[in-house]
């Protein structure tokens, strides 16, 4: 997922103008399939609004998937991840 993160970040361009940067802390709720559920921005007052925007367009378009959680019988169970996603101007 971090080469796709790479590959399809678009800098917002008004927050690119305005000179906003910083990380936005993203809840994936993964299911027992791998899929994606629910995206949630975690430090949403901290980031600028078109970058938490950005971020979840990003993992939402991400097809490839996550490993599944099992539990100690095997059986699929829904899990969160946190993952940032940085934005930073050079």
């Amino acid at each position: 997922y971090q080469e796709f993160i790479r590959q399809n970040l678009q800098y917002p361009v008004e927050a690119r103008k305005k000179r906003q940067q910083g990380t936005v802390e993203l809840a994936l709720e993964i299911k027992g399939d791998g899929s994606i559920g629910r995206i949630e921005v975690v430090n949403a007052a901290d980031v600028y609004p078109l970058l938490q925007e950005e971020a979840i367009r990003l993992l939402s378009l991400y097809g490839e998937g996550f490993r599944g959680a099992v539990d100690m019988e095997g059986n699929p169970v829904t899990k969160w991840m946190y993952l940032p996603i940085h934005f930073k101007l050079g």
